[in-house]
């Protein structure tokens, strides 16, 4: 301890000026939206490249496992394109029905993910060189994954499912009702669907997907599984806890979902908006 109090005396001018600076260029990044956006661009590519090299580690690792889940996803396609009408095979129509001229998606890798904190992210290999703005929507070969929240030229973070400032605007599949997903920060494999109201009939298995009511995701796509539901006497909805249908800790490789006509939409309502202000 007389080491350490000694070594802080004797270098204390040297390091209140590591200090002063440290605390100078925090504010100016703080405070400036150019140097913020030049910082974290910077610090973006930087932590990135370091995020794909450990990972291309670990992947190498791990090509067993990825190659078996490859196989199944291509013969559970396969098996959907056999079971539809000869008239419908040669097309090989998506489940959901979602249409590629408005919907365009991006491939990407994860190359770093967390699903253990308050507010998860997860970064991608991709960035606005490849097409990503912040507001894309993301998702997986099981399900929706969550949203981008910034992007650099090769890279992108996205805020999962998994974090709590993240609504998810939803559907109870069987009875077509609204609902919102959401994440109260506990368990990485369940989330909480809320606003779904009393008289509604409610049973565990019962889908969740997502409503399409926004630009975010396509309209269908798979979100969980409701596992529990109960409700007090007194409340107009029910607490409702559903299994993610994406597996957060095996997540490897994801899209990047480009609604082409989100201007478009997002004009109109804004313009109906300021029509009834």
């Amino acid at each position: 301890m007389r080491r350490l109090l000694q070594f802080l005396f004797r270098y204390r001018a040297f390091l209140l000026f590591l200090f002063l600076e440290s605390l100078s260029f925090w504010l100016i990044v703080e405070n400036n939206s150019y140097q913020g956006a030049r910082y974290f661009n910077s610090a973006n590519a930087f932590t990135g490249s370091i995020s794909q090299a450990s990972h291309d580690l670990i992947a190498f690792f791990n090509l067993s496992r990825q190659n078996k889940i490859l196989a199944e996803e291509n013969a559970r396609l396969k098996s959907r394109l056999l079971s539809l009408p000869d008239s419908l095979a040669g097309a090989a129509l998506a489940p959901t029905e979602i249409d590629s001229s408005v919907w365009n998606f991006v491939p990407a890798k994860v190359i770093n993910n967390s699903v253990f904190l308050q507010n998860n992210h997860i970064t991608l290999d991709k960035g606005t060189k490849e097409g990503v703005y912040k507001g894309m929507g993301v998702i997986g070969s099981e399900g929706a994954v969550g949203q981008v929240v910034a992007a650099s030229d090769h890279f992108s973070s996205v805020a999962s499912i998994l974090h709590g400032a993240l609504l998810v605007s939803s559907m109870h599949e069987p009875s077509g009702s609204l609902c919102t997903t959401s994440w109260d920060g506990l368990n990485p494999l369940y989330v909480n669907i809320q606003y779904l109201p009393r008289h509604l009939s409610l049973y565990q298995g019962d889908t969740i997907l997502t409503s399409g009511y926004n630009t975010l995701f396509p309209p269908g796509t798979m979100i969980g599984t409701i596992e529990d539901v109960s409700i007090a006497e007194d409340d107009t909805f029910y607490n409702i806890r559903a299994k993610l249908s994406t597996n957060f800790y095996q997540l490897s490789y994801v899209y990047l979902v480009d609604f082409k006509m989100k201007e478009q939409k997002d004009s109109l309502e804004r313009a109906q908006q300021l029509r009834y202000e």
